[in-house]
């Protein structure tokens, strides 16, 4: 229930339902022994009050700051909706349709593999795959990630797994872009081959 990997030895046995009433990512595994265990699968519910009320405090397990080193040290974290957006008069009755207007794209991993010193793509946003800065996870910067499709009406248009790397080159820089573009290549590992979508 809290984006990460689930394991014979990690995460919480459930033998019923699941209330879920706020925006979830709920990630499962079914297992016999822990040789004899199904793929992880994925499934992200995001309800739009929640989105709306998304608050600016961190989630439990999420930082505070977005960059600890660049030009001008370190960068507030921002996870909530902008009050100018949200809270303008003529915005108000618009936000259900305008968020339900397009397709989501939901990306899910674990923390570490976002936000760890030595290998996460977020705290080390300029790392790139060079000689000088090899990756230490031998995967180019780039991570596993639970890739879904959502349609506005709810309906799954595709779910697999795929690497997410930051994309771009000045902003990837704090001081000019706390929040970072993400790029997934298709065609090398854990992604499949290149497929055709109707994206619109």
């Amino acid at each position: 229930m809290d984006g990460s990997t689930p394991s014979p030895t990690h995460g919480t046995v459930y033998a019923g339902p699941i209330r879920i009433d706020t925006t979830t990512v709920v990630r499962a595994i079914a297992y016999i022994t822990p040789a004899n265990r199904s793929p992880v699968v994925t499934h992200t519910y995001i309800f739009l009050d929640a989105v709306r009320g998304q608050p600016d405090s961190p989630p439990p397990g999420w930082p505070s700051i977005f960059a600890l080193r660049d030009l001008d040290g370190e960068y507030p974290a921002d996870y909530g909706m902008d009050p100018e957006v949200t809270e303008y008069p003529d915005n108000a009755s618009k936000f259900d349709a305008v968020m339900k207007s397009l397709p989501t794209l939901s990306l899910v991993t674990d923390l570490p593999y976002l936000w760890s010193p030595a290998y996460g793509i977020y705290f080390n946003p300029e790392a790139k795959e060079t000689p000088q800065r090899p990756d230490p996870l031998g995967t180019r910067w780039e991570r596993p990630v639970s890739l879904e499709w959502i349609n506005p009406d709810g309906t799954t248009g595709f779910a697999q797994m795929a690497g997410a790397g930051i994309d771009g080159e000045t902003s990837r820089r704090p001081h000019r872009q706390p929040k970072k573009n993400s790029r997934i290549p298709f065609g090398r590992p854990p992604a499949p081959p290149p497929r055709t979508f109707a994206r619109f």
